[in-house]
C-alpha cells in the first residue's frame, strides 16, 4: 500500500514515487528500473534555463503530505499522490530562485531564512528548529543520509549543523557536473530510496571523497545506488511515496 512520507526526505520503507526535473530522461528511466515512479518537475520559465527543472527549486516537501509548490508545476500530480501543496511564486536569479530550496526534517529544517521565507514560517508555526546557513542553496548542497546525518561541501553548513549535534561529513567541493556551471552539489545528485538506501546521478568512485563518503554511509548502515558515470547535479531527487 503506497502512503506519503511522514516526514520529509526520510523514507521508513522502500519509495514508490519521487520528484525529479523531466529533463533529465536517463536518471528518470534508471529510476523506473529501481521500481521507483517519477513525478517530473517541469520547466520553469522565470528561472535560469540551466536550473529550470530542478526539483529542489520547484518543490519543498514539509512532510505529512504537506509541501510548498512552484507555480505551474502540476499541482493535480501532487494530489492524486495525497499531497496538499500550497503554491508559491518562485523566479529570477540567486538568491531569488531559492524560496523553496530547503531541507525540512521531522525536527528540524536547513535553510537560508531570508532566501526561504516560506520555509522559514512554516518552521516557526510548526515548532521545528530552524538551522539557519547562509548557503541559499540549503537543499542542494545537501545528502541527506538520515535525520541526523548528512554529507554537504559548505563549510558553512557544516559548522552550523555540527554545533547543533548532527553528525556532517564534508567533502571537497565540485567533481560533479552541473552543465553551464563550474560544479554541482552532493545533494542535488543524491536522494534516498529507502530508509538505509541512497541514490546517487554517478559513481562515487569518480569523487576524491568517494571511498569517505562510502565508509559514512557504511557507518550509518546507508548502502549506496550509484548510476554509470560521472555525478551529476541534476535538482535533487525528492521521495515522495513508500510502501507502508
Amino acid at each position: 500500500m503506497m502512503v506519503v512520507l511522514p516526514h520529509a526526505h526520510l523514507p521508513t520503507a522502500r519509495v514508490l514515487h519521487a520528484a525529479v526535473g523531466e529533463r533529465y530522461i536517463n536518471v528518470c528511466d534508471f529510476l523506473q528500473k529501481q521500481g521507483v515512479q517519477v513525478v517530473p518537475i517541469r520547466e520553469n520559465p522565470y528561472l535560469d534555463k540551466r536550473l529550470a527543472c530542478h526539483a529542489d527549486l520547484s518543490f519543498c516537501p514539509l512532510g505529512a503530505g504537506e509541501g510548498l509548490l512552484a507555480k505551474g508545476q502540476e499541482k493535480s500530480a501532487f494530489a492524486a499522490l495525497g499531497y496538499q501543496t500550497q503554491e508559491v511564486d518562485v523566479q529570477g536569479v540567486y538568491p531569488s530562485d531559492c524560496a523553496l530550496n530547503a531541507v525540512v526534517l521531522s525536527q528540524k529544517a536547513i535553510l537560508n531564512p531570508k532566501a526561504s521565507q516560506g520555509v522559514a514560517e512554516y518552521c516557526e508555526k510548526n515548532n521545528k528548529q530552524m538551522l539557519s546557513v547562509k548557503q541559499g542553496y540549503a537543499k542542494c548542497n545537501v545528502a541527506v543520509v538520515g535525520e541526523n546525518a548528512l554529507i554537504t561541501s559548505d563549510k558553512g553548513i557544516y559548522a552550523v549543523c555540527t554545533a547543533y549535534g548532527m553528525e556532517v561529513l564534508l567533502i571537497r567541493p565540485g567533481f560533479i557536473t552541473l552543465k553551464g556551471f563550474d560544479t554541482g552539489f552532493i545533494g542535488g545528485c543524491s536522494g534516498l530510496l529507502d530508509k538505509d538506501v541512497l541514490f546517487f546521478t554517478g559513481e562515487l568512485k569518480r569523487h576524491p571523497d568517494g571511498a569517505a563518503i562510502l565508509q559514512f554511509l557504511k557507518k550509518h548502515r546507508v548502502t549506496a545506488v550509484e548510476m554509470p558515470g560521472q555525478l551529476q547535479d541534476i535538482g535533487s531527487i525528492i521521495p515522495l511515496t513508500q510502501t507502508r
